[in-house]
């Protein structure tokens, strides 16, 4: 899966509305972020890593919501 994909994934995500909507802003955050061909992929990369972090931490995340940004962060992981 390329950073292509998983933008998408994110974006597709984003788009829940079941996800909190400070999630939802997260999750487009990282998605624009790996996107952004003005910086370094790494940089980009660790951006979005962080942001799913974060996300995935918030106490309303339904389960499988928090895993799916787990696996996404995870598939990420494999770039650096």
């Amino acid at each position: 899966m390329g950073i292509e994909e998983i933008a998408g994934n994110l974006d597709r995500l984003s788009e829940d509305y079941a996800v909190p909507s400070n999630v939802r802003k997260m999750l487009k955050e990282a998605s624009n972020s790996l996107k952004n061909e003005n910086e370094d992929i790494q940089v980009r990369i660790n951006t979005a890593i962080s942001l799913l972090d974060e996300a995935s931490n918030d106490p309303n995340l339904a389960r499988f919501t928090r895993t799916e940004i787990w696996s996404i962060a995870s598939q990420l992981e494999t770039f650096q």
